[in-house]
């Protein structure tokens, strides 16, 4: 009997010794959400507006190359022995700065999406005093204690 309290006293210290530490998470305020949501809301704004003006130059290029190209089409025909310069050769960067601003569209409107959520969680989260069963002179009373409400909407 005595083996076994021994060897189970010492199997309990050696896992409490070798285990992790496991720190409570981090609640976050009312004030927290709303700073996450101005930061994420003002990012979101910055990569629609810049995804938007990437893909406006993009097309712009696009139609202007487009239109040289046509130009020196219809120059050629009637002038045939004035050759035309050569074309200016844009699609590579043209296409890269239209898929960069997609990205930089997509990205924004998912973090204004994320904005608002973290909004309406700090419009949920508020401080109440609860009553809970305490221990007071080897008595259980109920007690007002601070705790956080989280109202969940689905």
């Amino acid at each position: 009997m005595k083996k076994f309290v021994f060897v189970s006293l010492l199997l309990a210290m050696s896992a409490a010794s070798y285990s992790q530490d496991v720190d409570a998470p981090e609640i976050l305020t009312k004030a927290d959400y709303l700073k996450k949501s101005s930061g994420q809301r003002t990012a979101g704004a910055i990569l629609l507006i810049t995804g938007s003006t990437l893909n406006i130059i993009a097309t712009l290029s696009v139609i202007t190359q487009t239109a040289d190209e046509i130009g020196r089409g219809i120059g050629g025909i009637i002038d045939p022995s004035n050759p035309p310069p050569p074309p200016k050769n844009n699609k590579a960067v043209n296409g890269v700065l239209f898929f960069t601003g997609t990205v930089a569209i997509i990205s924004g409107i998912s973090l204004l999406v994320a904005a608002g959520k973290n909004k309406r969680k700090a419009a949920s989260v508020s401080f109440k005093n609860e009553k809970s069963l305490q221990f007071q002179n080897n008595a259980l009373v109920y007690q007002h204690v601070p705790s956080l409400s989280l109202k969940i909407n689905f």
